[in-house]
């Protein structure tokens, strides 16, 4: 069937990633973080290629935890809650915890189950999102310690701004915080503290740990403003169809409250791709597409289901033509910037309803 907006995901170019990614890593631990559905590149595509690279599942909640079907170990990076214990005991996951009240509903859970819960701790050092506040850490893990049926198997802090230009001096006071913090531990645990942008820039962050955690940069785009300085390359296009031209002439207003009025006459091409698809409506007088090699600038407001673009000086454009919304010629970041948003939210917001095709490139 002819789908009127899709993504492509090349799987080889997954592989070419996370071939570039191990061998980098050499012998440290790779976490994959693939919450929000692979960011937004669908999961149940890409797990059996992962699989076989990876020694952990990064997911955001029971829900993904879910979604995953292999024998490797899965992480819940973000709290969970008191209902969700239970299934979380049940199927083995391993919780990331920072509260006592937790662990303690885990314990009583994985007794009355007769298993042992593998946990994560995150330590706060400077995120304060969640986590044990650091100057509480040492008290809260050597509690833990003396809590049945609960084992920590990692304990980690989370860079609040790895991913900054003058970012730096902050991550380096993360990193000292939490050095200073494995010195007083009466026990030893796999512990790790890089994300993508932090295994990119700061060697501190990983060179004396266990484990990597990387998400972004499996799919090829760039934690930062710029390109990732290893020769990794996305694995997404996403791309859309011409539905409908017709010339306007000056003086015309196009789409939703008119927002633009047309300079001159000019020639329109309604493509079927809209918010409603998570293509942004910021983007609306301000963002382009690529039609035919060529930039086609958007006019007027984003549609739920529709765009306009300006196709005057792009020849031999009809009905049916293939157009770029992220791809050659443009890129996630460049739509990201033209939207004043992020590639991670333009990515994960691209909805369910947009069929991903997975192809050998």
């Amino acid at each position: 069937m002819i789908s009127r907006t899709w993504v492509e995901i090349d799987l080889a170019t997954l592989r070419h990633n996370l071939t570039v990614i191990r061998g980098r890593l050499k012998d440290k631990k790779l976490l994959a973080v693939v919450k929000a559905d692979a960011y937004g590149h669908g999961l149940d595509g890409l797990a059996p290629i992962l699989d076989q690279y990876i020694d952990f599942w990064g997911v955001a909640s029971l829900d993904e935890a879910f979604k995953i079907r292999n024998n490797k170990p899965i992480v819940i990076l973000s709290p969970i809650l008191q209902p969700e214990v239970t299934p979380v005991v049940e199927n083995s996951f391993i919780p990331t915890v920072s509260s006592m009240e937790i662990v303690h509903a885990l314990s009583k859970e994985a007794q009355k189950l007769r298993k042992v819960v593998n946990i994560f701790v995150e330590v706060d050092t400077g995120m304060r999102r969640t986590g044990v506040p650091v100057e509480n850490a040492i008290e809260f893990i050597n509690h833990v310690e003396d809590i049945p049926n609960v084992k920590i198997m990692s304990i980690f802090t989370h860079l609040a701004t790895a991913s900054l230009s003058k970012g730096g001096p902050k991550v380096l006071e993360q990193v000292r915080h939490f050095r200073n913090l494995l010195k007083r531990l009466r026990n030893s645990y796999m512990v790790h503290i890089a994300n993508s942008a932090g295994w990119l820039r700061f060697p501190q962050t990983y060179e004396e740990f266990d484990l990597v955690r990387i998400g972004i940069l499996i799919y090829g785009l760039s934690p930062f403003d710029h390109k990732p300085t290893i020769p990794v390359k996305p694995i997404l296009e996403w791309k859309t169809r011409i539905v409908d031209i017709r010339w306007v002439d000056k003086g015309m207003g196009v789409s939703y409250d008119h927002i633009f009025v047309a300079p001159c006459r000019m020639k329109l091409a309604t493509l079927s791709v809209g918010y409603g698809d998570g293509y942004p409506r910021s983007l609306s007088n301000r963002g382009h597409v690529m039609i035919h090699g060529k930039k086609a600038p958007i006019v007027g407001k984003v549609c739920m289901d529709l765009t306009i673009v300006d196709v005057t000086n792009i020849p031999d454009v009809k009905i049916g033509d293939e157009v770029t919304l992220v791809g050659p010629g443009i890129t996630m970041e460049e739509v990201a910037k033209l939207a004043d948003t992020v590639n991670y939210e333009v990515a994960t917001r691209i909805s369910p309803r947009v069929p991903r095709i997975y192809l050998e490139k």
